[in-house]
This record gives structure tokens, C-alpha cells and sequence, in this order.
């Protein structure tokens, strides 16, 4: 995929490159729109009238992420490993968007928020592990607003390093062995 990334505003030209090499992702620092029709995906923060040009102040990262992996989403998926320091994980139609640490439990709920305001998708599901009773419940207080589903994450942690609860937050997001639903009203 050729990616290209021309901006009036170098402080949204850092967020993009930020971004990219984040992802490891190859792109093109163009200086004019010359040759812009040879590349498959451009970000800019200026009004260009090209169907492969996407415009953006470079704040919104999981929608980036997403034009770059999957697009629109049939389905988006946040899964959360509770803990003190829970992990996060977005995928969207299987792709995985982002996986992360965070570091307060304040956090999931600025977490959540972004990535569903962020991310173009038809169905959101939200999976939370079973794991970390008190923290769990902490999380499902915060997210009163949302659907849950509690799913069983028996051994999703087991063979992780500390400080890597990010990867059983992608167990957690592809798991299907659900425990528990809690309907709430979506909000979107």
C-alpha cells in the first residue's frame, strides 16, 4: 500500500508521521499534489479533491488506524483485561487496531470513548475478561453507557510476561466463550 501524507500545519504532519512509524507503516512526504492519483491512501489536513485523499488534524488515531487495516467495520471490537493496569485491545473486522497498557482505570472508559467516536463500524461489542473481580466491576461501572459482555479468560495471562496485558486483551477480544451479558443503552 503507497501512503502519502502532505499538510499545511507541521504540527498535524508530526501526529501523522507519529503515527505511521507507530504502525510501521511505509509512507511518502509529498510537497504538491503532483502524483497524488499514484497513491492508495493520503492524509492531509487540507480540503483536497482526490478520492484516495482523507482529510485529518492527525488527533484522531484509531480512525487512521483503521482507514490504513480494515476501513469500515462490520464489526469493531474493544477487549479489556481488568487489572489495576488494564489492557486494552481495538479489532476491527479481525484486524487488530491498536492494543495497548493503561495505566489508570479512569483510562478505559477515555479509551472506549475514543476508539467508538473515532472508528466507522456497524456493530460494537465490548469483552471484558472475568479476571480481577474488583477492578472488573470498577471498569463495568465506568462503562455504564455501553453493552458488556464478560467473557472467561482462564489462562489468557498465564503465559505473559508482566507488563503485557495487551496481548491478553486480544485473547480476551477473540474469545467467544461468553460468561455474562450486560445490556445497557448503546451510546454512539
Amino acid at each position: 500500500m503507497r501512503v502519502g501524507v502532505i499538510t499545511s500545519d507541521f504540527r498535524v504532519y508530526y501526529r501523522l508521521v507519529n503515527i505511521l512509524k507507530g504502525m510501521r507503516i511505509n509512507f511518502t512526504s509529498l510537497i504538491s499534489t503532483d502524483g497524488i492519483s499514484d497513491y492508495d491512501i493520503v492524509f492531509s489536513d487540507m480540503e483536497l479533491n482526490f478520492s484516495n485523499c482523507y482529510r485529518t488534524n492527525g488527533k484522531n488515531e484509531y480512525w487512521i488506524r483503521q482507514m490504513l487495516l480494515s476501513g469500515h467495520a462490520k464489526e469493531l471490537i474493544i477487549g479489556i483485561d481488568p487489572g489495576p493496569n488494564p489492557g486494552v485491545a481495538t479489532i476491527s473486522d479481525g484486524q487488530v487496531l491498536d492494543s495497548r497498557n493503561l495505566y489508570e482505570l479512569n483510562d478505559v472508559l477515555k479509551y472506549v470513548d475514543s476508539v467508538t467516536q473515532q472508528c466507522d463500524y456497524d456493530r460494537l461489542r465490548i469483552k471484558i475478561g472475568n479476571g480481577d473481580r474488583a477492578n472488573r466491576e470498577k471498569i463495568i461501572t465506568t462503562l455504564k453507557n455501553y453493552d458488556l459482555e464478560i467473557i472467561r479468560e482462564d489462562g489468557s495471562s498465564k503465559s505473559l510476561k508482566r507488563g503485557r496485558d495487551w496481548e491478553a486483551a486480544i485473547k480476551i477480544a477473540t474469545s467467544s466463550d461468553i460468561i455474562e451479558r450486560r445490556n445497557r443503552k448503546i451510546k454512539r
